[in-house]
């Protein structure tokens, strides 16, 4: 993402905003990316293991809290 900001000199923000609404018109669902039902579905599963994941977020040193966060909890 970091390089077609550059390209296209835009925040990440604008860059994503400029991909959303220029897709074509056949594809803009987000179904096409993503089987959003399959999700759904399983996402019960696995949500304590993705707010893990999501606690993350935003960490000055995300790959040191990684190792952290994968050691204390290998299930991740």
């Amino acid at each position: 993402m970091n390089k077609i900001c550059q390209i296209l000199e835009m925040s990440k923000d604008n860059a994503f905003e400029y991909f959303s609404t220029t897709l074509k018109d056949k594809i803009t669902k987000w179904d096409y990316f993503v089987n959003w039902k399959k999700v759904l579905l399983n996402i019960d599963d696995i949500e304590y293991e993705l707010n893990l994941l999501n606690s993350l977020i935003g960490k000055a040193n995300i790959d040191a809290e990684a190792k952290k966060l994968f050691q204390e909890y290998p299930s991740v």
